[in-house]
């Protein structure tokens, strides 16, 4: 398994999305495939716009060239 697949499902598994109301791409595929980074990017980027308690930033890069994302869970204001 990659390394940023293995981030991603860490990610997953740890975070409380549970506080957002929106399917994620393994729930959306029937939990019968792993989401490819792809989907995952565009599910956070996606939850980012429509959450009001999560903000997405880009904290580095992989040696893929792939975008490595801190997700930040707090009320804002």
């Amino acid at each position: 398994m990659k390394f940023e697949t293995l981030l991603f499902c860490n990610l997953i598994l740890l975070s409380p999305f549970w506080l957002i109301s929106q399917d994620t791409p393994l729930e959306l595929d029937n939990y019968m495939k792993i989401s490819s980074y792809e989907d995952m990017a565009f599910f956070l980027k996606k939850t980012d716009g429509n959450s009001e308690i999560l903000s997405v930033e880009k904290i580095g890069s992989s040696v893929l060239n792939r975008n490595i994302y801190a997700l930040n869970f707090s009320k804002k204001g």
